[in-house]
């Protein structure tokens, strides 16, 4: 959705929004399952799902020059996180490279121009080599989307246990720390420990000198928000025991009695909260600090009659 640019002769009035973008999306599913039987008590079943795609925004306006910005993103300032853009994913994080951080006010002198650089600033690399760190040197930061996800399905049953268990796996997607901020007055992550106190104490841009007046702008979109979030979730474990018909009256009666856990487990080196995270088009990945899947352990009965 892209509010275009009207004629003069029309003055002021408010230019109607319109669909004049298009996006293009690839990729491939596969599934494969197998079942079988290990004599009269034992049955197996599996099945893997694969998924690949890729998505791409291939026009906005007429000379593919109009691009939206999203991943609202209040760091003391109003920023945008993530952009729909000709020849990119859309809502592809865009921002600032970084490079460490300045030790000394050599290094500074050294480096091309940035406003407000001080020993502790973060260093940012100047994309379009013009010897300024500018809003030109923006670029693209990583996208929201995995290279591929999977999932695993296993049902094994012996006599009157059975066993069933998910397994989703996503590789390769960026996350946006959205809720780590570095305005004043708000949590902090334990982290900011080991930020920057000193020549040689951490060249870490994501730690960089903290002060109450960010001089340098340290809280600009950056490549210091973004973490691979990769995982592998445990989505689903349930075990269950169905009571022999011989103890039951009726043979059309039955009783199960099981214990199921949901999101039993997450296997990833994001440091948020939950790598999984919801949101439209221009917010995939924008994490801002929502309240993770919560860990659910149920008892129940399933009684047929």
């Amino acid at each position: 959705m892209f509010t275009p640019t009207q004629s003069l002769y029309l003055g002021t009035v408010p230019a109607s929004n319109a669909n004049i973008g298009s996006t293009s999306t690839k990729g491939i599913d596969a599934m494969v399952s197998y079942n079988t039987n290990f004599g009269k008590n034992f049955k197996f079943s599996t099945s893997l799902t694969f998924s690949i795609f890729k998505s791409n925004v291939t026009a906005t306006n007429s000379d593919n020059s109009a691009i939206v910005t999203g991943g609202s993103f209040y760091n003391g300032q109003s920023q945008t996180a993530t952009v729909f853009k000709t020849g990119y994913a859309p809502g592809e994080f865009w921002g600032y490279k970084t490079d460490g951080l300045f030790q000394t006010q050599a290094q500074i002198t050294q480096s091309p121009a940035q406003a407000g650089a001080q020993p502790g600033s973060i260093k940012y690399v100047d994309v379009n080599g013009d010897g300024v760190i500018t809003s030109a040197d923006q670029t693209d930061l990583g996208s929201p989307f995995p290279k591929f996800t999977m999932g695993w399905n296993l049902n094994l049953a012996y006599k009157q246990f059975d066993l069933t268990t998910f397994v989703y796996i996503s590789e390769g997607n960026k996350i946006f720390k959205a809720w780590n901020r570095n305005a004043n007055y708000t949590n902090k992550p334990s982290t900011i420990l080991a930020r920057w106190t000193g020549p040689g104490s951490t060249n870490d841009a994501a730690n960089p000198e903290y002060t109450f007046t960010d001089v340098s702008d340290n809280s600009r979109v950056s490549d210091r928000y973004i973490e691979d979030g990769s995982f592998i979730k445990i989505k689903n474990i349930q075990l269950g025991y169905t009571i022999p018909k011989s103890i039951l009256k009726g043979q059309n009666t039955s009783l199960r009695i099981y214990a199921q856990v949901k999101n039993a487990y997450t296997f990833t080196k994001y440091t948020g909260f939950d790598p999984e995270i919801s949101g439209g088009i221009m917010n995939s990945g924008v994490d801002y600090g929502n309240y993770p899947q919560a860990r659910i352990g149920l008892v129940g009965l399933d009684f047929k009659f």
